[in-house]
């Protein structure tokens, strides 16, 4: 390697003293001084081992924890909303309210129907005070003031008891309870549209026969035990209007009253609203 002379700037050898071309005194240059090696000691070495190890066991925990969790191709798991495992079985979900489902092919507007219903319904119940009242075995008959039936109750095997809702004598609503559990029909033209169960503490709503198995039942049922509540007794023969438990018969032609209270001293016919029809 060489140098530049401080004073003529010739090039001179780096180890020279003077400089060949004019002999001004230079100071060679010492070489550039290099660090020591030094080497930790041997607590450090330690302590530095053991933090690598440390790192490359996170690391692989790490790796390995994102693999398992990600396994290429793993099927999520199928899970069904309120269900639960009991003994390595699934148990039946808790029972939620449903919601209202579609109209029923009976009718494209079955919520306008059901609201006609509820509007009759209240009617018949803020006027029930002014109805005439009959009992005749285990049936009560309430008539609205025009003669017509307007409900008819009768118990059940169940201790509760059905209540059948009629129209100008068109059954429109029965409402029938066994305990807790409560059943709400509602008819329109003699068809049965929709059919709320309520056990407690769900309520399920149906509105066809694919939707329940016993729709068409209840139907049939209903609308056959509603044909003997609107049979046309106008007339009892009875001893007086008050006398219910007296009564040998009622009769939708008037002849036929009138030849049974014939038949019987002492009795005589009335109409629904004990009105006296008739006396021998």
């Amino acid at each position: 390697m060489s140098k530049q002379c401080p004073n003529c700037q010739s090039l001179m050898r780096e180890e020279a003293t003077f400089c060949p071309a004019c002999g001004t005194k230079t100071t060679p240059q010492k070489p550039a001084e290099t660090l020591p090696d030094v080497k930790p000691s041997g607590k450090k070495k330690v302590l530095l081992i053991t933090g690598i190890a440390c790192a490359f066991v996170v690391f692989a925990a790490a790796a390995f924890l994102y693999f398992f969790n990600n396994k290429a191709g793993k099927p999520a798991p199928a899970e069904t909303p309120g269900t639960a495992v009991h003994n390595g079985e699934l148990s039946r979900p808790a029972l939620v309210e449903l919601a209202t489902p579609s109209p029923s092919p009976v009718s494209l507007d079955t919520e306008s129907i059901i609201e006609s219903i509820r509007t009759r319904y209240y009617a018949a119940q803020d006027e029930m005070h002014t109805y005439k009242i009959e009992t005749n075995a285990s049936l009560k008959k309430y008539f609205c003031p025009a003669g017509t039936l307007a409900r008819v109750d009768t118990p059940n095997a169940g201790g509760g008891g059905d209540s059948y809702y009629y129209d100008n004598g068109s059954l429109y609503f029965v409402f029938s309870y066994y305990g807790t559990t409560e059943h709400r029909f509602y008819f329109d033209n003699g068809r049965l549209v929709r059919w709320i169960y309520s056990p407690a503490p769900a309520e399920e709503v149906y509105e066809s026969a694919e939707a329940h198995p016993d729709f068409t039942y209840w139907e049939s049922q209903l609308l056959t035990q509603s044909a003997t509540h609107n049979a046309d007794v106008r007339y009892r023969v009875r001893p007086s209007a008050e006398d219910a438990a007296g009564q040998i018969g009622a009769y939708a032609e008037f002849e036929n009253a009138k030849n049974a209270a014939d038949a019987k001293p002492g009795y005589k016919v009335y109409d629904m609203y004990g009105t006296l029809i008739y006396e021998p």
